[in-house]
Formats: C-alpha cells, sequence, structure tokens
C-alpha cells in the first residue's frame, strides 16, 4: 500500500514539475539593458526609458513599462511597446509625469490562449521630477475591462493649478464612444482589444494647456473570453485548367478586433503568389495536383490561429473551355474593289462568359493581300474593321456595335464576310510657324519643338515611324513645320540653351501633356508660339524612381509629379507639375524641383497596364488623395521610389464619351476667388471599373474636358474622374451590347476644399541634428494626431539598413537612433508618417 502511495506521489510531483516547466518554458525573460534618465523637452521634464531586447529564451510580444508614484503602492501601467522582429535597442518616452518620486521599471510580455504571461521585472530604478508651478495633467485611472453587451464608464479626472474649465475630447476611440461631461460611455459589441486615446484641455480661458492619457480596454464576452479565428471555405479543392489564371480572397471569421494575416505553407508552386491579406493568384504551369496548407491568425494575438488545407487540382474534371472550332473569313476591299493591304479584323463574342471558366470574348486577324481568316469557338459575334487608310467600321455599315449585322457561328462552320470600307481622304500638308521666347524678356530661345499625334501621346510608339514631328529654332526663335491633317498633335518647345535653364512647356502654356492644347490642322497655322519660363531659383532638391510590374518587371512610363504644396500653401503652385518618362528599365528621374510635396502620377505607354498614383508598399492608386506624399527640400533624395501598376481587367465594346467641367464648388481657404463653374476640367484621368472590381478601360479629359473611352466592358460599372486638386467624381453605370453601348455623360468636378491654415499631411518641420554624427543621431518632428510611423537610415544603393515602426504621439516626437554600427559615408533618413513621407541626408564621420 506505501509503495502505491509512493508511486502516486511520484506522478503527482511528477506532472507538477512538468507543468512549472511548461510554463518556465512560456514565459519570456525580462528586457536588458533597462535604463531611466530625467530629459527636459519642449513639452518639459519626461523619463527617457532605454531597453535592449533579449535574444535568449521565448520571444515575447510586447514590453510594458511600469511605475508607482511616492509611497504609493499602486502599480501605473505606463506603456505597452510592440516587440519588433530584428530589433534590439528601444526608446521610449514618458511624458506629463507631476513633481514627485518615481519607481520604473519593465516587463515583457507573451500572449499566451488569450492572456498575458510577464517575465520577472526587470531592477527598479527610482527618479526624482522636479516640482513646476503649473500643473495639468490625468490624475484618474481609466478601467481597462469590458464585457460585451454591457456598460462602460470612465469618469475623467485632471489635476490643474490653473483656474479654469476643462474640456474633454476623443482622439482615437472604437466605434460607438462618446465623451459627456468627463465621463465616457461606450457599450462594447466585439470582443477585442481597442485603444482609446483622450485629450483634456482648458476653455474659456487665456491660459493653454493640454494633456493626453492613452490606454487599451480588453472586451471579453463575460465567460472565458477565448479569442478565436476560422477560415471559411466551401470546399478546400480548386479545380481549373492549364494555363488558366485565378484570383481568389481567403474568407474567415473572428471575435477579436484586430487584423487577420495569412500564410501559406508547403511546397509553393510556380506561378502561385499571395498576400499577408489571404489573397492569392495562381497561373500553373503544368498538370497535376498542388496540396497547399493555410494559415490564418491574429495580428495581435499570433499564438491564436487556424489551420485549412487548400487543394488545387489542375487539369483533372474541369469543365474545359470552348474550343476554336469554326472560321470566320473573307476579304477586305474599298469601295473601288481594290484590297485592303493594311488593317485589323475583331470578331468580338456578344454571348456572356461562362461564369465558370475565363472565356475569351476578342478575336483578331491581320488584313494581308486584302484577306483575313479567325479561328473562333461558337457563339455569336460582331465584326469591327480598322485600319490607318479607311474610316472604321462595324460590319455592315455600322458606327456602332448596336447596330452591326450578328453572325451565328457554329463548330466546324467556315462563313464567308466580305467587307467594303470607304478610304479616307489623301492627307494634305500645312505649314505651321511660330516663335519660341523668353516669357520674361522676350528674347528669342533656341529650342526644340515636337509635334505629337494625340494618339501617340500615352503609346509605346517611340521607336515607330510618325512617333513624332520635330524642327528647331532659328537664330530669332522661329520655327517653321510641315505636317499632315490626318493627325491631330499636341506639341512642346524643349530649350536647348546650356547657358539659362528652362521649364519644358507644352502648347498653349500647359506643363503636362494631358492638358495641353490640341492643334487641329485644316489649313496653315501661324502664331503657336511657346514662352518659356526660366526654372524655379528655389529649385534644388528631387527624387528618383522605377516603374513596375506585379511581377517587378520594368514598364516604359510617362510619370507627372504633381507640387501639392509648396513653403505657405497647398495648392499654391498646382500648376507646377515636372513631366519625363523612364528608360528601359523604368527608371525616371526629378531633378531640380521647388521645395514642397508632391504626389507621383504614372501612366504607362503599355495600355494593359492601370495608370496611377504612386502608393508606398502598394499598387498604384487611382485617386491622388489616396497617394503617398513625397517631400523635397533642398537635397536630392537618393532613395528609389518603385511605382507598381496593376493590370487591367476585361475590356469590350462599349463606348463611353463625355466632358468635365468645373462645378465650381469648391473654395481654397485663404483665397478670395473661386474658380468659374462650367469651364472646362482638362487632364483628369476616368476610369471605368467592372463588376469584378478590375479597371476595364480608361482615359483622361484633353483641354476642351472632353474624354473618350472606347474598350468598356458590359454589366455594372463604377466611373471615377480624379485630378490633383479636385475632389473625385463617381457614378454608377449599366451597359449592354444591345441597347446601351454608347454613352454620353457631363461631369461637374469640384474643386478640393482644403484648410491652408489645418495641416492634413501631420507633419511638420522635421530636424535632424548633429549631422555629421558619430555614434547616434536625434530626429524631432511633430504629428498632428497619434499614427502609425516608419524611420528607415537608407544608403546610397536605396537599400534600408535600419528600420523602426512605431507610433507617433500627437505633438512633438524625439527619437535616438544608434549609428555606431554604421560604416561612415552619406545616408538618408525616411521618415513616415501616416501617409507621408520626408527624406533627410545624414552624414556619418569618424
Amino acid at each position: 500500500m506505501k509503495k502505491i502511495e509512493m508511486i502516486i506521489g511520484f506522478v503527482l510531483a511528477f506532472c507538477i514539475s512538468m507543468a512549472s516547466l511548461t510554463a518556465q518554458q512560456q514565459e519570456p525573460l525580462p528586457p536588458k539593458n533597462f535604463h531611466a534618465i530625467v530629459e527636459e523637452t519642449s513639452a518639459g521634464p519626461a523619463v527617457k526609458i532605454t531597453w535592449t531586447a533579449n535574444d535568449e529564451g521565448v520571444t515575447p510580444n510586447v514590453f510594458t513599462i511600469y511605475s508607482t508614484f511616492g509611497d504609493q503602492e499602486k502599480l501605473i501601467m505606463n506603456a505597452q511597446i510592440k516587440y519588433e522582429p530584428n530589433k534590439l535597442d528601444y526608446v521610449f518616452y514618458v511624458h506629463n509625469l507631476a513633481g514627485g518620486v518615481y519607481n520604473f521599471f519593465m516587463r515583457a510580455g507573451l500572449y499566451v490562449n488569450g492572456r498575458i504571461v510577464e517575465s520577472e521585472k526587470t531592477e527598479t530604478i527610482t527618479l526624482t521630477i522636479e516640482k513646476t508651478n503649473t500643473v495639468f495633467q490625468f490624475v484618474s485611472e481609466p478601467p481597462t475591462s469590458a464585457v460585451v453587451g454591457g456598460k462602460y464608464v470612465y469618469g475623467m479626472k485632471v489635476h490643474s493649478s490653473y483656474n479654469c474649465k476643462i474640456g474633454y475630447e476623443l482622439v482615437s476611440s472604437p466605434e460607438g464612444m462618446y465623451i459627456d461631461g468627463n465621463n465616457i460611455f461606450w457599450a462594447p459589441t466585439a470582443i477585442g482589444e481597442y485603444k482609446v486615446s483622450v485629450k483634456a484641455f482648458l476653455i474659456e480661458c487665456d491660459h493653454k494647456a493640454e494633456t493626453y492619457q492613452s490606454f487599451v480596454i480588453r472586451v471579453t464576452d463575460g465567460n472565458n473570453g477565448q479569442l478565436y479565428v476560422r477560415i471559411i471555405m466551401e470546399n478546400n479543392g480548386i479545380k481549373m485548367n492549364l494555363g488558366e489564371a485565378i484570383t481568389y480572397k481567403m474568407k474567415y471569421e473572428t471575435n477579436a478586433n484586430c487584423p487577420v494575416l495569412f500564410e501559406f505553407q508547403g511546397e509553393i508552386p510556380e506561378g502561385f503568389h499571395f498576400d499577408s491579406k489571404g489573397t492569392f493568384t495562381f497561373k500553373p504551369t503544368h498538370e497535376g495536383t498542388y496540396q497547399l496548407t493555410v494559415k490564418a491568425y491574429l495580428e495581435c494575438h499570433p499564438e491564436v490561429h487556424h489551420l485549412m488545407p487548400l487543394v488545387i487540382i489542375v487539369g483533372e474534371g474541369h469543365q474545359e473551355p470552348p474550343k476554336h472550332c469554326a472560321y470566320i473569313k473573307g476579304a477586305v476591299s474599298d469601295e473601288d474593289n481594290n484590297p485592303v493591304n493594311e488593317g485589323v479584323v475583331s470578331a468580338w463574342k456578344l454571348d456572356r462568359p461562362n461564369s465558370n471558366t475565363k472565356e475569351m470574348t476578342l478575336f483578331k486577324s491581320e488584313i494581308k493581300d486584302g484577306q483575313y481568316s479567325i479561328n473562333v469557338p461558337e457563339g455569336n459575334y460582331a465584326l469591327d474593321i480598322s485600319g490607318k487608310t479607311f474610316y472604321p467600321e462595324w460590319y455592315q455599315d455600322a458606327e456602332f456595335v448596336t447596330d452591326a449585322e450578328r453572325i451565328t457561328v457554329k463548330c466546324e462552320d467556315v462563313i464567308e464576310i466580305n467587307a467594303i470600307v470607304k478610304l479616307l481622304p489623301v492627307p494634305k500638308t500645312y505649314t505651321v510657324t511660330g516663335k519660341v521666347y523668353d516669357a520674361e524678356s522676350n528674347n528669342p530661345v533656341l529650342a526644340q519643338i515636337e509635334f505629337i499625334p494625340v494618339q501617340n501621346v500615352f503609346e509605346d510608339s517611340r521607336n515607330k515611324e510618325g512617333h513624332s514631328f520635330v524642327t528647331k529654332t532659328d537664330e530669332n526663335g522661329n520655327y517653321s513645320i510641315q505636317l499632315k491633317d490626318n493627325y491631330d498633335y499636341i506639341a512642346r518647345a524643349v530649350s536647348m540653351m546650356n547657358s539659362i535653364k528652362y521649364n519644358v512647356v507644352y502648347y498653349e502654356s500647359a506643363n503636362n501633356p494631358m492638358e495641353a492644347d490640341i492643334i487641329q490642322l485644316t489649313g496653315d497655322l501661324a502664331d503657336i508660339n511657346f514662352a518659356l519660363k526660366k526654372s524655379d531659383g528655389e529649385a534644388k532638391g528631387g527624387f528618383a524612381g522605377k516603374v513596375v510590374n506585379k511581377d517587378g518587371q520594368p514598364l516604359l512610363s510617362k510619370v507627372i509629379a504633381y507640387c501639392i504644396k509648396t513653403k505657405n500653401q497647398y495648392f499654391a503652385k498646382v500648376n507646377t507639375t515636372f513631366t519625363t518618362e523612364t528608360d528601359e528599365e523604368g527608371n525616371f528621374r526629378f531633378a531640380e524641383l521647388i521645395p514642397g510635396d508632391y504626389v507621383i502620377l504614372s501612366v504607362p505607354l503599355n495600355r494593359d497596364y492601370v495608370p496611377g498614383y504612386y502608393k508606398q508598399n502598394d499598387f498604384a492608386v487611382l485617386k491622388w488623395k489616396d497617394g503617398t506624399i513625397i517631400t523635397v527640400g533642398e537635397a536630392m533624395v537618393e532613395m528609389i521610389f518603385e511605382v507598381k501598376h496593376r493590370n487591367r481587367g476585361e475590356i469590350g465594346l462599349v463606348k463611353i464619351d463625355g466632358k468635365i467641367v468645373n462645378a465650381g464648388g469648391g473654395v481654397i481657404e485663404g483665397k478670395s476667388e473661386k474658380s468659374q463653374s462650367n469651364v472646362p476640367v482638362a487632364g483628369a484621368l476616368v476610369y471605368v471599373i467592372d463588376a469584378n472590381g478590375m479597371v476595364s478601360d480608361y482615359g483622361y479629359s484633353n483641354s476642351n474636358g472632353e474624354f473618350n473611352l472606347k474598350e468598356v466592358a458590359v454589366g455594372n460599372l463604377r466611373l471615377i474622374a480624379d485630378k490633383v486638386g479636385f475632389e473625385a467624381y463617381e457614378n454608377n453605370l449599366q451597359s449592354d451590347f444591345e441597347k446601351n453601348s454608347s454613352i454620353q455623360m457631363e461631369i461637374g468636378m469640384n474643386e478640393a476644399v482644403v484648410n491652408v491654415k489645418d495641416n492634413t499631411l501631420n507633419l511638420f518641420d522635421a530636424v535632424l541634428y548633429p549631422s555629421p554624427t558619430d555614434k547616434s543621431i536625434t530626429l524631432k518632428f511633430t504629428s498632428l494626431k497619434q499614427q502609425q510611423a516608419e524611420i528607415a537610415i537608407v544608403n546610397l544603393l536605396g537599400l534600408d539598413v535600419y528600420k523602426v515602426n512605431f507610433e507617433a504621439v500627437r505633438g512633438e516626437n524625439v527619437n535616438i537612433l544608434r549609428t555606431s554600427e554604421l560604416i561612415q559615408g552619406t545616408y538618408f533618413i525616411r521618415l513616415t508618417v501616416g501617409n507621408v513621407t520626408q527624406t533627410l541626408p545624414l552624414v556619418i564621420s569618424r
């Protein structure tokens, strides 16, 4: 009996020992090199806390700073700082401390099964904050837990030495939270962790003071509060054909109020690409069965996850796409029965695509010696016939697809369709003359004048005959050129003088090709003049970039830099734009720019790609307000800004013609002038988005405000018009091949409403010192609100040698960066706050 008791006791002791060991294995080690000192800042005395992540043991999720005040034993959580991989050294400032004695220490934390397991504390450091004559700070502690369906109330209290009324404002908060008097009220609706930041300030008072309090509320369901995430799939198998491409977005459900991230594990097949948000694309190169595992997890609690098998079967049991089993062929001749030697016949399939397959809708054949032949699957078609020497038409003698003859094709049919087209008149040649001169002195300028056919402005035609027609001025600034009337043109003048630098100018006084006046030839033209302006004396800095597709391959593109803010005003020089083109490797460069803030528009010359504005670490976006702002100072920014373009979606037969005018509804505060309504808006980009969320077709408004889209898909559409300095216009449309294939519309765009006094960019006056430096550098900047920020040190090759992400506080931010491990030389500090990027030069010297 004693023997049995001994065995039981041993087992119990073993279990307890193992449980203790497991708990210890999950508990992280405390941070190393913990230091705390009092440092004077512009906001008063603050405690500067530094520490080093412990690279031994389990990896923590957060670091928590604690303190006690005076003789009080109450523990105060000052802040939680997120652990960042590959980062060792951390710095944090504790502001708004009343005078007295404080005890500071830290713990490292790890989330395990929805709760936090903390390390042993570091050593405790005692500091004294000298008393000041004025005090204005929170003395109340907020409740940090709540229950779904319950009521959360926090009565705020601020200790103030001012005899003034105190007001409160939520800076950041979850949906539904509000303030009444000095109380915060909220009714939580979902489990999760919610960040709150509240501001207290003086009202009806001559003094100015404000203080902030930030905290996190943990909401549970009132029971065990367990967080979860689940992947939702109707089935875990996908079938597809070889050569077919699919895009798939993973679905999920969770009770947590934080982002869900995805990983795809296993042997990733060739042609399979995915992102952390659960979207993957796959274009297989071989038949077979591919087995992957999808992992979904919470960003705030990575240990909360769900695994799901994913099987993709290529070439087995999937519906075959329609086979090209028939022919449409015939002859194309002019009205005198002469064969047409150049052109294209396009057969458009009018049947709606099968939702289970990726069907082609367009089939083409070049016209050679007056003959064409198109191999097509069975279905209903309309023929589009076009070429350089004759008027385009739909068979038979129709201007629009709605009036075209329907051609029904069945497998094994060979249908002969002969077409007669009307030749364009023989082009006439006219003489265009003008002068290029200095806009201030009227002195002649030696320059090159280029006339570009409108259809070639944004086409990859640089090596094609007739892409542009060029001449030069004589010593008196005069030029003359012979041009044919079979094109409409835009023209630009480029100075050839080395002694004086002039900006490139388009006719008439436009500084980018989208806003240039169109020149139509009906006779000889005189006085097509160009007044060149000298480059701005303030222009010193610049930046460079690269334009690529989704696979990182270089694209030929026109790139336009719009200056949206100078030193003092938004849109003060909104007409100041700079235009360049990429080289064969996709590289572009802007130099001698006016100091200010810029957005970059890239228009690829290949229309398979969608134009858009540069967005950091993302695809180019359709609206200028969604783009990343680049701040240009007096130095050239050497980092490379990569503009990545999406592919276009399905094209179609629908035409949309329209005109964009200034609706006159926008005002720039601080200016007395209003824009006149009904004035044409030139240079607006117009996009049509199809039912799948892809851009089907795009174009831009010319100097008359007119735009013309010819390849719009059918179905439910969304049209967007956007231009720098204007609010975006959006409208829903419906189109089909039968009744609504040609749409006319007029669009009114409002100027952007901007408060000059309120810097919505949330980034002011970044200061870097000392430079040159040796062991460390201090970066100061001001943010108008609490938001995510990033600091990176970039070398001359454009590579990040150091990067840190953090949450900027409202007001002044001070960051100290160690540079002792970097070799001496020239670097750049790239500071990103919200969607604004500013770059400052850095020199390390020893």
